[in-house]
């Protein structure tokens, strides 16, 4: 083992860089910078025991679920008010009788008639009228008649 070698593994398992190197200086006690590894690794500091990794995890696990639970109350409130701005309109597209309202049908009109982005722009949300059944075919017969 090298020189550079003993001091990395010394730093890697918590021992300081000038502790190392005073440490790497008595290597002549040893023989070899891997015997003297040996000799004192169950003594070096350890970093992170799987135990203390364990409690960090769950710490942090518990700090999101807060964190994700009082986000949650106001994300409804966000989206409550969102579908108050615009008449329920995305409450509406849910339906999927095969009678569509006008309004179901006349995003299904608009849907054809216009680019995606437009689409987005005019409504404020994206829209497939195939995910309605019936509702494309009735759109295409209000478009071109068939």
């Amino acid at each position: 083992m090298t020189r550079k070698r003993f001091i990395k593994l010394c730093m890697a398992n918590g021992m300081q860089r000038n502790a190392a190197n005073e440490q790497a200086k008595s290597v002549s006690m040893f023989g070899s910078y891997e015997l003297m590894y040996q000799e004192i690794e169950e003594s070096l500091p350890r970093l992170h025991t799987g135990t203390e990794i364990e409690r960090v995890v769950m710490a942090t696990m518990a700090a999101v679920r807060a964190f994700w639970e009082s986000l949650v109350p106001a994300l409804a409130d966000i989206c409550e008010g969102i579908s108050n701005i615009f008449g329920n309109a995305a409450a509406n597209l849910r339906g999927t009788s095969a009678s569509y309202d006008d309004s179901k049908l006349k995003m299904a009109v608009d849907w054809i008639q216009m680019s995606n982005d437009d689409f987005y722009r005019l409504y404020g949300f994206n829209f497939n009228p195939h995910n309605y059944p019936g509702l494309y075919e009735a759109a295409r017969t209000v478009v071109y008649g068939e």
